[in-house]
């Protein structure tokens, strides 16, 4: 099964098919993986969390021991394997 999740907002990199479609920075460097310049930011980043948390929700009902297991090792900064 999967463990963890990574979602990102999706940010073209110059000379990519998507790049022109997104318009309003003033340099590269804000071209990040939470670009809160963008106007839609607000919006994709409630999606996002909506995403997460539906991801939670689904772990906790088919893993419960794992994801209290996860939990525990977050907040105990313990990241072994």
């Amino acid at each position: 099964g999967v463990d963890e999740i990574a979602l990102f907002i999706m940010m073209p990199i110059p000379g990519s098919g998507t790049f022109g479609q997104v318009t309003g920075y003033n340099n590269y460097s804000q071209m990040t993986f939470s670009p809160s310049w963008r106007k839609d930011y607000r919006y994709l980043s409630n999606i996002r969390l909506r995403l997460y948390l539906a991801f939670i929700f689904w772990k906790f009902r088919y893993h419960p021991l794992t994801t209290f297991k996860q939990l525990g090792n977050i907040l105990f900064k313990k990241f072994d394997i």
